[in-house]
C-alpha cells in the first residue's frame, strides 16, 4: 500500500493535498449521506459495510492522516479496512463523474478534482511523453489545456481506467485487492494459513478489526476530515 514499510524511507510515502483531490472529493458526500443512512447503504465494499458509522469514520481519518502526516508506518503495513478505503473513494468518484457526464448541469467538480490528481501524479512526475501513461498518449490528450478534464475523449470507461486500472492511479496507492478475499475467513483455520502463506497474505493484518473510538476520538476524526475536505476545496477555487 502507498504508506508501507517497504517504501525506500522508513516514514513510507507522504503527499500533499492537491495531490489526492480524488480521494477527498467523494468525502463531503459519504459524511452527508451517513447523516441519515447506514454505512452499509453508503459504501459498497463488503469490508467497509459491516462497520459502525464511528469506526468507518475514524478508519477515513487514519486513511488521511498516512497520506498526509508524517505517522509512524505500521510494521506490516495498512489493514484491509484501511485499503479498501481507497478503493471505496476512488470508486465513489469515478460514480459521480459518471453522474455529470450524463447531466451536464451538475458541473465538472468530480472531473476537475479527478484530473488534478491524475495531472499531479500520474502526469507531471513523468518528465518525456513517452513516460505519460499509455493511455493518454493513445487518446492524443492535451494535458497542458485548462479545459482538459472536459475533453469528450475522457469516456466514463477512460476515466475508470485513469482512476481504477491497474496501470494508473489504483496502482499509485493499491498494490493488491487481498481484503476482498472474504472467503478465506470461511476455511478451517490450517488450511487458510496454508493458503494465505503461499499467497503472501498476512491474513490478521488484511482483516484486522476497526479501531472503535471513543466519543472523543470520533469527533476528532471528523473534525479533521472537514478541514481536509475545506482546505481541498480552497485549493481548487484558486
Amino acid at each position: 500500500m502507498w504508506n508501507s514499510p517497504n517504501r525506500p524511507t522508513k516514514r513510507g510515502k507522504r503527499y500533499q493535498i492537491a495531490d489526492i483531490s480524488a480521494l477527498i472529493h467523494p468525502l463531503d458526500q459519504i459524511l452527508d449521506y451517513l447523516g441519515n443512512l447506514s454505512v452499509e447503504e453508503v459504501v459498497d465494499e463488503p469490508i467497509l459495510q459491516r462497520l459502525e458509522k464511528n469506526e468507518f469514520v475514524y478508519a477515513l481519518y487514519q486513511v488521511l492522516e498516512a497520506l498526509l502526516e508524517d505517522v509512524a508506518v505500521p510494521r506490516k503495513g495498512h489493514t484491509g479496512i484501511q485499503e479498501a478505503i481507497i478503493a471505496e473513494l476512488l470508486q465513489q468518484t469515478h460514480a459521480m463523474i459518471c453522474c455529470e457526464l450524463d447531466d451536464p448541469e451538475m458541473g465538472d467538480h468530480a472531473r476537475r478534482a479527478a484530473w488534478r490528481t491524475i495531472d499531479r501524479l500520474l502526469i507531471q512526475r513523468s518528465s518525456k511523453d513517452a513516460e505519460l501513461p499509455w493511455l493518454l498518449k493513445d487518446l492524443k490528450i492535451n494535458a497542458a489545456s485548462p479545459r482538459v478534464h472536459l475533453s469528450k475523449k475522457l469516456t466514463s470507461e477512460v476515466w475508470w481506467e485513469l482512476l481504477l486500472g491497474e496501470e494508473n492511479l489504483w496502482s499509485e496507492f493499491l498494490w493488491d485487492d487481498d481484503w476482498r478475499m472474504d472467503s478465506l475467513l470461511d476455511l478451517p483455520p490450517d488450511v487458510a494459513k496454508s493458503v494465505t502463506n503461499i499467497a503472501g497474505i498476512d491474513l490478521e493484518t488484511v482483516h484486522e478489526p476497526a479501531h472503535t473510538p471513543n466519543a472523543a476520538e470520533h469527533r476528532m476524526a471528523e473534525y479533521y476530515i472537514r478541514y481536509i475536505i475545506w482546505k481541498d476545496e480552497a485549493l481548487g477555487a484558486r
